[in-house]
């Protein structure tokens, strides 16, 4: 982000030391292209940080790359708004497309978001307006448990080939039925998302935003701050309430 960097002008010869003023306002992504990153974390162009790891942010750009490189390379819980929409993703480099000062954010005080403990969440919506989602880095059950990842993720083509890989590999030797859910399990914790991804869009589903959560049930309170329309494609159908209203005896 070499062009992101602001170079401080070199005080004239002679001249007293300047003091630095403190920064009052944040960054937001400028109009122009994301990175390819910033793209695939379902960023948008004016997207405005309101918030790193649960606390506002108040800083420069400089500012921002300082604190990713005081991460470690750990990932950081970015906050930004969105028109009225707050939404916030998981980064681990601050390349995410330009840069650029901005006002801070009002009204935002944080959650304390604890990247540790935060996954990103993938949510795909149809075009009748419900959604499904599902998290970027499958969790241990895809790796020792592949069929139950796979029951439990709806991906019904999958789970019934890789039954049936299982049980010819049996037949065929013992040793060889294990050899064959060993690497079905390190596949799916790789490429597991990219599975679920392809599934969704074969059902008539795009993707259409990230949300950092700590589970399932967080990255659907996320996803409906912003779409509080949204419909779970597998949620159970509501209730219709009764057309008329008991009357009195």
């Amino acid at each position: 982000m070499a062009d992101d960097q602001v170079d401080d002008e070199a005080p004239a010869a002679g001249a007293a030391p300047q003091t630095k003023a403190a920064p009052t306002g944040t960054v937001k992504l400028a109009n122009r292209k994301l990175t390819a990153a910033g793209s695939m974390l379902g960023l948008r162009p004016g997207d405005v940080l309101a918030g790193v790891n649960g606390a506002p942010f108040i800083g420069t750009v400089q500012d921002l790359n300082t604190r990713f490189k005081q991460s470690g390379g750990k990932p950081l819980a970015l906050s930004f708004r969105r028109g009225k929409v707050d939404l916030t993703v998981l980064a681990d480099h601050p390349n995410l497309g330009k840069w650029e000062a901005t006002d801070p954010v009002s009204g935002w005080t944080g959650d304390g978001d604890d990247p540790v403990m935060m996954r990103n969440w993938e949510v795909l919506r149809a075009s009748d307006g419900s959604y499904d989602l599902h998290s970027l880095s499958p969790d241990n059950l895809a790796l020792f448990l592949p069929p139950v990842w796979l029951l439990k993720s709806r991906l019904w083509v999958a789970t019934a080939a890789i039954i049936a890989a299982l049980v010819t590999a049996g037949m065929i030797w013992i040793p060889l039925a294990a050899v064959v859910y060993i690497l079905a399990g390190l596949t799916l914790r790789k490429s597991g998302a990219t599975l679920y991804r392809l599934d969704r869009i074969n059902m008539g589903m795009a993707p259409y935003a990230i949300v950092a959560a700590t589970s399932e049930a967080g990255a659907h309170a996320a996803y409906g701050k912003i779409d509080p329309k949204g419909r779970f494609m597998f949620a159970a159908p509501k209730e219709e309430t009764a057309e008329h209203e008991l009357t009195e005896d």
